[in-house]
């Protein structure tokens, strides 16, 4: 349907309306005008090609050393003292959880008193650091089974916040169910993500929730600016 070209602006009310090969007046066709516009879909590409490599475990450590220092023992940090990032607080949960069996339990009770303590922290390794990273945070989040860019944001996500909430970030950018595990819809959603000009990269996604939970967190005037500057440090080497 196509308007009359005799139709000028302020024309009267009775204009006349061009439809197929039939003339009506605007009085006897009380129905409204309707145009049609072609819509044009944005193409869209596959975030992730072929050449694109699962997450590297060397990789991801890297970027969590460099952001994770030696000892601290922060008084208004909640999980106490840490070492390479480890904090006391969270291996006696996982000690008390009895998931520190063996070797690695003896290796967390640094001075063999038969008792985890914060004064077995200072005396942890650098070694340690990556057995622990490997079975709690890696392996856990699964990111040896997703793209190598959203494995390391997701792995050092994991590491600063916890895996579940690594694994929500992810599912929200990745929009899918929401539930905090990553199971194997949202690995094969990360790998079929597609992106149009000007959309954000699901990293990127990520990079923005964590920012937004950083904010609201208990003692964020303190440690919300560091910890958002590591993110997006962690998002650059994501993405080179």
């Amino acid at each position: 349907m196509v308007l009359s070209p005799h139709l000028a602006l302020g024309a009267p009310i009775m204009a006349s309306v061009v439809v197929g090969a039939s003339m009506l007046t605007a009085a006897e066709n009380l129905q409204p005008l309707v145009t049609t516009q072609e819509t044009f879909a944005m193409p869209s590409i596959a975030a992730f090609t072929p050449d694109v490599k699962p997450g590297d475990f060397d990789k991801a450590m890297a970027a969590v050393f460099a952001a994770e220092g030696g000892y601290s023992n922060d008084p208004d940090d909640p999980g106490g003292a840490t070492n390479y990032g480890m904090s006391i607080r969270e291996v006696q949960r996982l000690d008390a959880d009895g998931q520190l069996r063996g070797f690695l339990r003896e290796q967390f009770d640094a001075n063999h008193d038969g008792r985890i303590t914060a004064q077995d922290v200072n005396l942890w390794t650098r070694e340690l650091a990556r057995t622990f990273y490997r079975k709690f945070y890696f392996d856990m989040a699964r990111c040896g089974e997703l793209p190598g860019p959203v494995a390391l944001i997701v792995f050092d996500s994991a590491v600063n916040e916890g895996v579940t909430t690594a694994a929500r970030h992810l599912q929200g950018a990745l929009g899918v169910p929401v539930d905090g595990i990553i199971g194997t819809k949202t690995i094969e959603s990360a790998w079929a993500w597609k992106i149009r000009a000007g959309d954000l990269r699901p990293e990127e996604e990520i990079y923005i929730s964590r920012i937004g939970r950083y904010v609201t967190l208990n003692k964020a005037w303190k440690y919300a600016e560091g910890w958002a500057r590591r993110s997006f440090r962690v998002l650059k080497v994501s993405q080179s």
